[in-house]
């Protein structure tokens, strides 16, 4: 990750955390990673007066509970990917799946709440919830289409959201994302198309 994205990543959670918590950043542990050591990172967490602590080299265990979680979560990703024998380019798609359902399930280490409904006060729907890497037929609006065109298209679902309500899939007939889609109204069974060595990914 370059160092222009780490700020703007970082700038834009630092943004969103104080301003849904109401509670402010006070301190960023990390390890000795190249980007998190340059001198406009440093600057601005100075600047913004945030204490940054670096772990000691080989010393995962001084951020157990963020090393752990990555784990938990690249475990989880590999096992989407698995068991509907996904390519590996699509391991972003799974993670960031993962992510979304880990903040909607419950965890002993809020007894048993949500992160969403800890953080929103709010319990989080499930009813929306789809199989990832399954198949599934995403209406074509009737302006998009011909009388002897299909009503809906086939893709494969990659995930949730989070820009808008909406699902996002890939395009087998392009071989890209399809950025979102409003619903997925039915979700096939069928092994996933993306196994087929002949289908190539590109990106959108």
């Amino acid at each position: 990750m370059s160092v222009e994205s780490l700020n703007g990543i970082f700038k834009k959670f630092k943004a969103s955390v104080e301003l849904e918590s109401g509670c402010k950043v006070k301190c960023l542990r990390i390890d000795n990673g190249g980007e998190f050591n340059s001198d406009e990172f440093e600057a601005f967490l100075s600047i913004v007066g945030i204490k940054h602590q670096f772990t000691v080299p080989y010393s995962l265990q001084q951020n157990g509970v963020c090393e752990r979680k990555n784990r938990t979560i690249l475990n989880m990703a590999r096992r989407l990917l698995f068991e509907k024998s996904m390519p590996k380019e699509f391991w972003a798609k799974a993670a960031n799946t993962v992510v979304y359902l880990q903040n909607i399930l419950p965890t002993k280490a809020l007894e048993k709440l949500t992160p969403y409904e800890a953080w929103y006060n709010v319990k989080p729907t499930v009813n929306h919830l789809k199989v990832f890497g399954c198949i599934c037929y995403v209406h074509v609006p009737k302006a998009k289409r011909t009388k002897l065109k299909p009503k809906a298209e086939l893709r494969v679902f990659l995930g949730y959201s989070l820009q808008s309500k909406g699902y996002k899939v890939f395009n087998l007939s392009s071989k890209k994302d399809s950025g979102t889609c409003p619903r997925v109204p039915r979700e096939g069974n069928g092994a996933c198309p993306l196994q087929n060595p002949r289908i190539g990914v590109q990106r959108a």
